[in-house]
């Protein structure tokens, strides 16, 4: 008769008690918090004043995130991002498309990583939000860029309708809050 081993459902229970304990230190890290303590006090009115102000030009202040075509929108590790254009054209396979063309440029003093097509989105003028698709030449690829670098390419979506379209780069794979849209007009 084999002896049966003792202990391994034990084992296999510690193993996961560990991993869900990295995973919830992992999303409280990432999902950091809010620094920001709420406390009464009592205070004059001028001083009320010129925190309305300050809020006032802190809103102003405030980065801008929607672009139009052409325009460049820097994130926060210093990456910046163009949408050069943006037009009804066809895949290599004749499917119609609508597809921008893209250059990052990296204006820092250290390496930058871009995941190309895997950021983007685009919101066509009938509400529909959908991923880039395989155009056959000259697709974004994915990478990472020198200080200095620059690289261009397309970033395709499968329609043409006519009217406005909201192009959306929200990087997937980063812990940054940089979205940037661009408005174009088919």
């Amino acid at each position: 008769m084999e002896k049966k081993k003792k202990g391994g459902c034990m084992k296999w229970g510690a193993i996961i008690v560990g991993i869900l304990i990295v995973i919830g230190i992992i999303s409280a890290v990432a999902g950091g918090g809010d620094d920001t303590s709420s406390t009464s006090s009592d205070s004059n009115t001028s001083s009320e004043a010129g925190a309305e102000q300050g809020a006032n030009e802190g809103a102003e202040a405030e980065e801008k995130t929607e672009f139009q075509i052409g325009e460049t929108y820097t994130g926060g590790k210093g990456l910046e991002v163009t949408l050069n254009s943006f037009q009804a054209t066809s895949s290599s396979f004749g499917t119609p498309l609508t597809c921008g063309q893209v250059t990052y440029t990296n204006n820092t003093d250290e390496q930058v990583s871009f995941s190309g097509a895997w950021d983007w989105k685009a919101q066509n003028p009938a509400g529909v939000i959908t991923d880039p698709t395989f155009s056959g030449s000259d697709d974004l690829s994915s990478g990472e860029l020198a200080p200095g670098g620059t690289i261009t390419g397309s970033i395709c979506f499968d329609g043409t309708e006519p009217g406005e379209y909201r192009v959306t780069d929200s990087p997937t794979l980063s812990f940054s809050s940089d979205t940037a849209t661009w408005v174009a007009i088919l």
